[in-house]
């Protein structure tokens, strides 16, 4: 009851909060279906909101345990479905404590119902998708063995803020396919411990997929300009309040793969351009026309930004047509 009523009023405060959410792929979520939910964490506050209030079903939470310290706060943590989780900060008598909390979890997906983890394990405002911990394929390996006719799947997730830190802007939330965990599970802690790895790289690729993804962050940092401008340039094609279209995440994506692999040489050359002031940002949002690839494949597509209409000829040998 507190859950569905929490659940309407705050989806209602987002859509006043944010400008645009993009979701996509809710199709994968699915009622009667044991899911681990595996999502970065950029934001700290938002990504669970979001996912609860547009998710199809109701979801159950890992989060931080220190917040059930707090008397008034604990009932209401208890009734939106959030299960504790203590950090080695919070002392070695409430690491003791995790035990119940991944037997709380093996309860959960035993009954078929989704798990919300944040598999980075903490929170940090970057374009990057950090190392997964282990915890996710504990809870997962745990429950089928404790429920071996559980048929569990990990989904994927993948969340973007045009402005991590504050409202007004844009959010693209992409769901991936499910990824099931088949298959018996071995008994020797070696094999135990390769399945984990395995499983972690799957999740972490198709995580990367759907994240604004830079390994060089001070290449990230430069790009913000760039990325702004074609979340303005999809608002402005379509501003919509809240939609399924998954084109703007796939460009802001691609561009962000290209701009990290540049050459250095290339890559200091444009980001002079960006210094310099040879980029207009009212010209990009005037601008009506696409940037086609050189093979004209309709599905790769590019806005022009900058002041002489020519596009990152380096990046994907495209001009304006």
């Amino acid at each position: 009851m507190v859950y569905s009523f929490l659940k309407w009023m705050v989806r209602w405060v987002l859509k006043l909060f944010f400008r645009k959410l993009y979701i996509s792929g809710t199709e994968h979520i699915k009622e009667g279906k044991a899911q681990i939910i595996a999502c970065n964490h950029p934001s700290g506050f938002m990504e669970p909101l979001i996912m609860a209030c547009f998710f199809p079903k109701d979801l159950y939470f890992l989060v931080r345990g220190d917040v059930f310290e707090n008397p008034l706060l604990k009932p209401l943590l208890i009734a939106t479905h959030q299960i504790p989780i203590y950090r080695f900060k919070d002392g070695f008598s409430k690491l003791r404590e995790n035990a119940s909390t991944v037997e709380a979890s093996t309860e959960v997906l035993s009954q078929h119902k989704s798990l919300l983890i944040f598999v980075e394990g903490s929170t940090k405002s970057i374009r990057m998708l950090r190392p997964l911990q282990k915890g996710m394929t504990r809870i997962a390996l745990q429950t089928l063995s404790q429920y071996p006719d559980t048929r569990l799947e990990i989904v994927p997730v993948g969340i973007n803020f045009s402005h991590p830190l504050s409202g007004g802007k844009d959010v693209a939330l992409t769901i991936s396919s499910p990824i099931p965990i088949e298959g018996e599970i071995p008994e020797s802690s070696d094999q135990i411990k390769k399945l984990q790895e395995e499983l972690l790289e799957k999740v972490y690729l198709r995580m990367k997929e759907n994240i604004l993804h830079f390994d060089h962050q001070d290449r990230a940092e430069s790009a913000e300009p760039l990325l702004r401008m074609i979340w303005e340039k999809f608002y402005l094609k379509n501003p919509v309040k809240v939609s399924s279209d998954t084109e703007a995440i796939r460009v802001l994506t691609d561009f962000a793969a290209q701009w990290d692999n540049l050459p250095e040489e290339k890559y200091q050359e444009w980001k002079q351009r960006l210094k310099n002031g040879k980029i207009s940002q009212e010209k990009a949002k005037a601008l009506p026309v696409y940037c086609l690839s050189i093979h004209y494949q309709p599905k790769t597509k590019w806005y022009c930004f900058w002041e002489d209409c020519r596009c990152f000829t380096d990046i994907c040998s495209m001009y304006c047509r």
